[in-house]
């Protein structure tokens, strides 16, 4: 490849440049922009020939103002850039490292880097990284370097804080040919710095005042990087994560992204730009751990997202016995950072002084890597068990104790099995005995406000999330917590408030707007619940959910073929994965085609919906519903297969009722399923409690509109009409119901290779006990 410029060779002061041959086209343009900028550049080009490399090589690293590494996959294989690399830090030379693209760094490349600074290109917009680069290189120029006072704490060994720049090597000579290095190869510097500050301060003033506001209070913590090489270690730099994420959320006036929202980068570079737009966060927090000995490396730094610098970095050594306090003392040095005008011991998450065994510890943290992953028996007995020996080490470790709360509340809302009240029980009983350890525990208040609401407690609820939002004001996940919680106690527009509030608290979490989407949903509005859909479905493509509440949406907005599409993609989940997201999309595939009076068809994906979940009583209703009207017509005698599948969803209903005697879909499920059965005692007032705990539910409406229809109650039946209209509820879906109007003829185009026809043998055995 063409050289880009002669090397620099009259004597003055320079820069030296180590790179791999073979990365030639992309540093070439690098040396370039530096040569254009006023920067004098030497490089292995500059060897005169005849003369012996290795003298002429050593004598361009002795004299250089800066030796720069430009970091590549080839560069750290490379022989000669390991031994320039080597002789240039034996030499002292100031040190700047630059990587062109994701690196593993050798052993002995990171041990010998050490201290000195490195710019990750790759983590910046090309505009940052010139940014950070003429920074590192201004601050040679000043001759910066560290303050003594923090040499026990040593700085970040891969991003360094401004306070470790190189120092800047002055030219020999004397009088007025003893010039400083940047006289002549940094004289644009004045200028460019002095544009950079004008755009920076454009840049503050166009800025809106929501801005402003995010960029003094909002946080993401990043994965961190585990570089030990040693998967064992993972669960440890992630639970430092975790626990840094938590403690700083307990600051007033700092948000700090979820860990869902966070993660979403785990073992992906990114861009700090691209970090800001997705999660709307202006710092955030990388960290590395390796082992070193009997010690433990922890690297955290802290940078601004708008132009990517870096404002405070710490590394910690320590030993395995006192890892458990780095969390703590970073999230403190970042408060005081941030937030210089809090007293640290007004904030209990950061100034608790409660000392946890190694053994804990660590066990505690194995437990948070399980439930952090797709919850599944397996994985939260694993979590349970770690925890389990976390207290079993320390008796009193209040966070342990939330943890185990946490787990077995997540049991009790996903199995619905006769260990259900076991999991409730052993749920309030560790969430009561965290508390009783230590009140501050936000997260413990908050696992209790979810147990009381799954359980119909709406009251009590709502103490416990008013508790941990007192603690955590500026929790995502408290305010989601509370807008449910408002939103089933009938205050729809503070329910409302919540929720979004919650979203601008952590913009980059997908629950957020799923919650957000249902709420909009359950109340009619669904054009603006299909934009939130969208949006869970744009942060999590992989997202089963998001496709079917997008379809579900589209369908109420009649638009059946997209809603279809949108089911279909989601269907294409592995049914062995036990998918929530393939049950469900079956379950609005059999109510699309029973509507269209394709009731094979329709019978067909409920049952396929049932081998997935065969705990939940709308299945087996919705199968009832396919078969009742495949066997017959809604007006007919029901018939004995359609009979006993009701039966079951009453039986499912009271199981789901035992649990939660204010579930208003198993109370009005209960009631309509009965209607059907032939027996009405006591329904009435079962609807009626339905529509007290949901009045403006379009759902609720619907299936009260079913049961008054069922028993002929025809002024009732109109009044749900309407009522349902006033609430954009599509009249066509009323219009095409076959329980509500003449049954219409199948004219699908069916795929289906294996309809089931509705009988005491394809159907019933399937679902004995």
């Amino acid at each position: 490849m063409k050289l880009p410029f002669p090397a620099h060779s009259d004597g003055g002061a320079y820069v030296f440049v180590s790179y791999a041959h073979i990365n030639s086209d992309i540093v070439y343009p690098e040396m370039l922009w530096m040569h254009k900028a006023g920067i004098n550049i030497w490089y292995d080009e500059g060897i005169t020939p005849g003369s012996r490399w290795s003298e002429e090589l050593a004598g361009a690293i002795e004299e250089c103002t800066m030796f720069l590494v430009f970091l590549t996959e080839a560069s750290v294989r490379s022989e000669n850039c390991l031994n320039e690399i080597d002789f240039a830090l034996r030499r002292k030379r100031p040190f700047l490292a630059v990587e062109l693209e994701p690196v593993e760094l050798p052993p002995g490349i990171e041990l010998n880097i050490g201290n000195r600074q490195s710019i990750l290109k790759y983590r910046f917009t090309e505009d940052h990284y010139r940014t950070r680069l003429l920074s590192a290189l201004e601050a040679a120029r000043k001759g910066e370097s560290a303050d003594p006072s923090q040499a026990h704490i040593v700085p970040d060994s891969r991003i360094p804080p401004p306070d470790r720049a190189p120092r800047t090597v002055r030219r020999r000579g004397s009088g007025q040919a003893a010039e400083t290095a940047t006289s002549r190869a940094f004289r644009f510097w004045p200028v460019l710095l002095a544009l950079l500050v004008l755009a920076a301060g454009v840049a503050f003033y166009l800025r809106s005042p929501a801005d402003a506001a995010s960029e003094e209070a909002s946080i993401a913590v990043l994965p961190f990087e585990n570089i030990s090489g040693d998967p064992d270690i993972d669960y440890l730099a992630d639970g430092l994560a975790d626990e840094l994420i938590t403690l700083l959320g307990g600051v007033t006036g700092l948000s700090v992204s979820s860990r869902t929202s966070s993660f979403y980068y785990r073992n992906q570079p990114a861009l700090l730009t691209d970090i800001r737009s997705r999660l709307g966060v202006s710092h955030a927090i990388e960290g590395s751990i390796r082992p070193e000995q009997q010690r433990l490396i922890i690297s955290i730094a802290l940078f601004r997202t708008d132009n990517g610098q870096q404002i405070w970095s710490r590394r910690f050594e320590t030993g395995v016995e006192a890892v458990s306090s780095v969390p703590a003392q970073a999230a403190a040095a970042i408060t005081r950072h941030l937030r210089p005008e809090i007293r640290l011991e007004t904030v209990p998450s950061i100034s608790r002084d409660s000392p946890v065994s190694a053994g804990a510890y660590q066990a505690y943290l194995k437990g948070l890597d399980f439930l952090s992953q797709p919850p599944s028996p397996e994985v939260l007995s694993a979590a349970q068990l770690h925890f389990e020996q976390a207290i079993r080490e320390q008796p009193d470790f209040a966070r342990g104790y939330a943890a185990l709360c946490e787990t077995h509340l997540v049991f009790f809302r996903m199995v619905r099995s006769e260990d259900v009240d076991l999991h409730h029980d052993r749920a309030k009983e560790h969430c009561d005995r965290a508390i009783t350890l230590d009140a501050t525990l936000a997260a413990s208040h908050k696992s209790l406000a979810v147990l009381y609401r799954d359980a119909g407690r709406f009251p009590e609820a709502l103490k416990e999330i008013r508790l941990a939002n007192t603690l955590q004001p500026n929790s995502a996940a408290i305010h989601h917590e509370l807008g449910k919680i408002l939103a089933v106690l009938d205050q729809p527009e503070r329910a409302e408030v919540m929720l979004r509030r919650a979203i601008e608290l952590d913009q980059g979490f997908w629950g957020g707007y799923a919650d957000l989407g249902d709420f909009l949903y359950e109340r009619g509005r669904y054009t603006e619940a299909l934009e939130q859909f969208k949006k869970v479905h744009e942060l999590t493509p992989m997202n089963g959910l998001a496709l079917v509440s997008i379809g579900a949406t589209e369908y109420m907005l009649e638009n059946v073929p997209a809603a279809e599409a949108a089911w279909r993609e989601a269907l294409t989940e592995s049914p062995e994965s036990e998918s929530r997201a393939f049950w469900q999309a079956a379950t609005w595939m059999g109510i699309s085609r029973l509507n269209q009076g394709c009731y094979e068809d329709a019978a067909y994906w409920q049952q396929q919906a049932i081998r997935m979940s065969p705990n939940d009583h709308r299945l087996f209703g919705r199968l009832a519903e396919s078969c009742q009207l495949q066997l017959g017509s809604p007006d007919a005698a029901i018939d004995e297969v359609s009979r006993t599948l009701y039966r079951r969803a009453i039986m499912r209903a009271d199981e789901e009722l035992n649990i939660n005697p204010n579930d208003w879909e198993s109370i009005g499920s209960k009631a309509l399923y009965l209607a059907r059965s032939g027996d009405t005692e006591g329904t009435d007032a079962m609807i009626e409690r339905m529509l007290k705990l949901q009045p403006g539910n379009p759902d609720a409406l619907e299936l009260a509109l079913l049961y008054a229809h069922q028993i002929g109650d025809l002024k009732s039946e109109e009044r749900l009409r309407g009522q349902l209209q006033s609430l954009n509820y599509p009249s066509r879906l009323l219009q095409t119901n076959p329980f509500l109007s003449e049954a219409t003829t199948c004219r699908v185009q069916s795929a289906i290779t294996e309809r089931l026809i509705c009988t005491m043998e394809t159907v019933i055995p399937a679902y004995a006990e």
